[in-house]
């Protein structure tokens, strides 16, 4: 799933089409592929929509049109990002990452890294997450260039994240329900989550860092306030197959894409949510809703 940068679009990769909806009016419009479709990306300035699947092909979207796509390939792509700039995609998928141009979908790199298991761009970083545990770094401006390893002391790595400005980085173990927040200039880790009652498959940061999701195999959505450390709720969801999570570009919704359907959260924080829940409930206790 990849919301638009105004944050009125969704797009949603299922199966042979990409669904693009406009959420104020809940109108769709259906952008088909000869195989399946498995990710979707907007560019930054919103005036482009690549996708990416089974088939191994890089599509570029304009106005419901392609406007250039590479011929297929043998690889499957299962994750898409572009650039801060737009100026490159990445694609990444069955153990490999790959760069192509933005405007002609020409691949700028040969396949690359080992055992790619997810990938995030954020401000000059594209990182991206192997199955042995370790996270890359690279910069987006020599994306074919080897960058730097850090290594999380875990043995399996299920998915990455990182802040539109590059600054922090989350990852999830996978197995065991550890979710891990580093800073991602210096590598320190700053915080640990862990779910104990089921493996984390994917994971979504705010853009402004402020917020953490993680849903796990058995369907439900966690929602961490990452400054404080805390859950913003208790988990929900108990859905079908959660397929992908996506935060609006403001940070104050979360899409869940399942194995039926798509279904959009309020998670935004009042910033004085005491105040708001007492003229919900008109409590004349001032001790506890002061005027």
């Amino acid at each position: 799933m990849a919301f638009h940068p105004g944050g009125r679009q969704l797009a949603v990769a299922d199966d042979l089409d990409v669904k693009v909806w406009d959420l104020p009016s809940g109108s769709v419009t259906r952008l088909p592929h000869p195989q399946q479709v498995r990710a979707a990306a907007f560019s930054p300035d919103g005036r482009t929509l690549a996708t990416t699947g089974r088939e191994g092909a890089v599509r570029l979207w304009s106005h419901g049109k392609v406007t250039a796509v590479h011929p297929a390939t043998s690889e499957v792509y299962d994750d898409l990002a572009y650039s801060h700039d737009g100026t490159i995609i990445v694609s990444g998928g069955g153990g490999r990452a790959r760069v192509w141009d933005s405007v002609t979908a020409r691949p700028l790199t040969g396949p690359f890294g080992s055992g790619v298991v997810g990938l995030a761009i954020g401000g000059e970083l594209l990182v991206t997450a192997d199955s042995g545990g370790d996270i890359e770094f690279r910069s987006v401006h020599e994306p074919g260039k080897p960058g730097t390893v850090m290594k999380t002391g875990w043995s399996h790595a299920s998915a990455v994240d990182v802040t539109a400005d590059g600054r922090l980085l989350a990852a999830a173990e996978g197995t065991s329900g550890q979710v891990g927040i580093w800073d991602a200039g210096t590598r320190r880790r700053l915080r640990d989550f862990v779910i104990k009652t089921s493996p984390v498959h994917h994971l979504a940061l705010s853009p402004d860092g402020k917020l953490l999701a993680a849903g796990t195999s058995d369907g439900e959505i966690h929602v961490w306030d990452v400054e404080a450390g805390e859950p913003l709720a208790p988990p929900f969801g108990a859905l079908d197959g959660i397929t992908g999570l996506a935060f609006s570009p403001g940070g104050e919704r979360l899409a869940v894409a399942t194995e039926s359907g798509v279904q959009i959260w309020r998670v935004d924080v009042p910033a004085d949510p005491l105040r708001v829940i007492c003229s919900m409930t008109r409590q004349p206790d001032e001790t506890y809703c002061p005027t």
